[in-house]
Parts: structure tokens; C-alpha cells; sequence
């Protein structure tokens, strides 16, 4: 557990511009169930100024995720408000108990599992100043909290450096207590020279493909068109991926109700908006596998995957995944995190690597700042004793 902020870059963080004070600005905990029409609609307005950085906090998604997947949860909607009503951020957040093994209570921001990122909707240029206004409110009122703890950030998101920045600036301590990275693949001008790795891998997989076509059949690649509705792809989609492990392990999204009410209602409503991207790979007729991920505002974001299992041995997820990555090439300039699990293998098709961490920030006084961190101090302490 690394205390510091070196893990970020300290002068993009204290570059970041800054469009509102915080002393111009208020916190609210709202209750997201019972929002006003009034108050959906400034979640509405917010989401169009904050530029997308986050396809998983916008208004849209993180709704349906809060109204199909809190499981009971007690959730309050932090919101950073302007002197006009407008809202300048959104963070949904929950009481916690423990940070890692350490027994420490604190907000935390809540996610559903099928959330690949973290962190708030924020208007862009106003990140600094909306973290600013949210800890001192949380200052003001934490109740049992010692710390705010966030998790799966990019550690590239300007919302990120904000909170480094706004940390730093407010004296805070702030603990990267995870850090992970996976496949992702950053904006470029220009051609993209094809590597080594890449070009074997092409080679294995056109050989897999000759072998799919002679034992199955002709393999085609179908991008779902924007104009037909989506509802039969959703529910080829679902089944899919029940019939393979994660059906039989109980982690398919259809073993879940919330977790296919977030599936079907965030296609739909991407679909609707022209954002999600649903793609599949059949051979002699036959869907072996099929992918979904969202683009907007330069960015994209991969979301779920579901392949035959009975076909594996033609790897139909990777032919289809090489179609995507190859298309995407096209536009070099659409900056692609895969939102793969933790510590995912290096990918040819995905040439870099995203870091995604979690960061604990105290809040309240300085003797409830002083538990803290002898808290994540001993906590640490521990974790060393025990890998020796």
C-alpha cells in the first residue's frame, strides 16, 4: 500500500483547470430512488458537460444501475451543486466498514459489478473544484466515516488528477491501497506500425479461421445495424453466455435478474442514443460468439463478450475480438480501454495498458484524520509482516 501520489503525474494534476470555486458551491445527499423530474433532468444536463470521460457514471447508465442493482443498499446520490441549481458532479456513495482487512468506516463509491470504472460524473474542467466542494462537505458531515474511498479509477481521468490535486492542496492524506492495469489502446495520429507480436498473432488466428471455414462453415462478421431494434440481439446475447462456464458457475448475467435488467436497459438506451456497438461472429450459419462495447466523445469502452464454448478450440471470441480491434484501427484517433479483469495478459490487438486504482482520501477532523492513518499505517505494517 503505497501512501504517496507519485503513482500519478503530479504536474497534469496541477494543471488542470478549474471552472467553478468551491466556495461557490454545495453538497447534497440525495436519495436517488426519489429524484424529481427537475433534479433527473440537471443529471441529464451533466452528463451532456462532462464529455463522456466515463460511459459508466453517465446519467443513463449509472440509473439504471442504481435502480436494478443495489440489492438493498442504503445509497446516497453526492451531489456538488452550483449557486444556480445546476449540478456540477455526481457520486453515488455507501457506508463501508473495512478498507482491505483494516477495520476503518467510511463512504465508499458505489458501483454495480458490471461497472468496469469508477469515480464521478463531473463537468469537464470543473473535476478540482467538485472534489474540493465534496470532502469539505464531507468534513462538515461524515458521520462514522473516517476516509472516502474510491475505487477503479483511471488513473489517467482528469477526474483522477483532481482528486490527487485537491488532496495535495487540502493537506489530505491520500493511500493508493490497489492498483491493477489492463489491455487498452491510447489515441494516435498517424499510422500505427504493426508489431511483431501482432503479426504472429494474425497469423495464428487467419490459421484458425481456414480450419473454422473447413470444418463449420463460411465465417462472417455482422456489426448490428443502428436501425433494427436490438431486443433479439440482447436475448441471443443472454443465452450465449449462459450456456457456457459462466452460466454453469452462476456468473452469467441471466443467473442474475439485476444484472440482465443493467444489460438489456443500458443496450437499449446506447442503442437508442447511438453509442453501443454490438457486433458477432457466425460460422455456417451458426453465432459463435458476439461483443458489445460503447463510443462516444473519442473514447471507447468495452462492456461484455460471450462466446460457443463448444467451438472453442476454433477461439471464435478472438476471431471476433481481431474483427473489432482491426475496425477500430481504422479511426486511431478513438482511445479503447477493454475493461478486461485485473491483471489481464498483455493483448497484441490492444497495445498499451491502462492503470485502474483505488484511493482512500481522509476526511473530518485532524484527530479523525489521525485514526486514519494509524488505521492504513498498521494496516500495512501487517501486510508487510506477513509477505516477509
Amino acid at each position: 500500500m503505497r501512501p504517496e501520489t507519485e503513482f500519478f503525474p503530479a504536474r497534469a494534476a496541477a494543471s488542470l483547470p478549474m471552472l467553478a470555486e468551491a466556495s461557490a458551491l454545495s453538497l447534497d445527499l440525495l436519495p436517488p430512488e426519489t429524484l424529481a423530474p427537475g433534479e433527473l433532468a440537471r443529471w441529464a444536463r451533466l452528463s451532456e458537460r462532462s464529455m463522456g470521460a466515463n460511459v459508466f457514471a453517465l446519467d443513463w447508465f449509472m440509473g439504471a444501475a442504481l435502480h436494478h442493482c443495489t440489492r438493498g443498499t442504503r445509497i446516497h446520490l453526492a451531489v456538488v451543486r452550483q449557486a444556480d441549481g445546476e449540478w456540477l458532479g455526481a457520486l453515488p456513495l455507501a457506508l463501508g466498514s473495512r478498507i482491505g482487512r483494516a477495520p476503518v468506516p467510511h463512504w465508499h463509491g458505489w458501483r454495480a459489478t458490471n461497472q468496469f470504472l469508477g469515480g464521478p460524473l463531473v463537468a469537464s474542467g470543473a473535476e478540482k473544484a467538485f472534489w474540493q466542494a465534496l470532502l469539505a462537505g464531507l468534513d462538515d458531515r461524515p458521520g462514522a466515516a473516517f476516509a472516502l474511498m474510491c475505487e477503479g479509477l483511471a488513473a489517467d481521468d482528469p477526474a483522477t488528477l483532481a482528486l490527487v490535486a485537491a488532496a495535495t492542496e487540502g493537506e489530505r492524506r491520500l493511500w493508493v491501497p490497489h492498483r491493477a492495469e489492463r489491455p487498452a489502446r491510447r489515441a494516435r495520429s498517424g499510422t500505427v506500425r504493426v508489431s511483431p507480436a501482432l503479426k504472429k498473432t494474425r497469423s495464428r488466428l487467419a490459421s484458425l479461421e481456414r480450419r473454422l471455414v473447413r470444418e463449420v462453415g463460411d465465417v462472417t462478421i455482422e456489426l448490428h445495424p443502428a436501425h433494427c431494434d436490438p431486443e433479439n440481439w440482447i436475448e441471443n446475447f443472454l443465452a450465449l453466455e449462459k450456456a457456457g462456464w459462466k452460466g454453469n458457475g452462476g456468473s452469467a448475467l441471466a443467473c442474475e435478474p439485476c444484472n440482465a435488467a443493467l444489460f438489456r436497459e443500458t443496450v437499449r438506451e446506447g442503442h437508442r442514443r447511438g453509442i453501443v456497438r454490438l457486433a458477432s461472429l457466425a460460422a455456417g450459419g451458426r453465432v459463435l460468439a458476439m461483443t458489445t462495447w460503447f463510443e462516444c466523445s473519442g473514447r471507447g469502452f468495452g462492456f461484455k463478450m460471450a462466446h460457443d464454448e463448444t467451438a472453442r478450440r476454433h477461439a471464435p471470441g478472438r476471431l471476433l475480438m481481431r474483427a473489432v480491434a482491426e475496425n477500430l484501427a481504422g479511426d486511431p484517433a478513438l482511445a479503447f480501454d477493454t475493461c478486461n479483469a485485473a491483471g489481464s495478459t498483455p493483448d497484441p490487438f490492444w497495445p498499451d495498458r491502462r492503470q485502474v486504482v483505488d484511493c482512500v482520501v481522509a476526511i473530518g477532523s485532524r484527530a479523525r484524520r489521525g485514526v486514519l492513518a494509524g488505521a492504513m499505517g498498521a494496516a500495512q505494517f501487517w501486510r508487510d509482516l506477513a509477505q516477509g
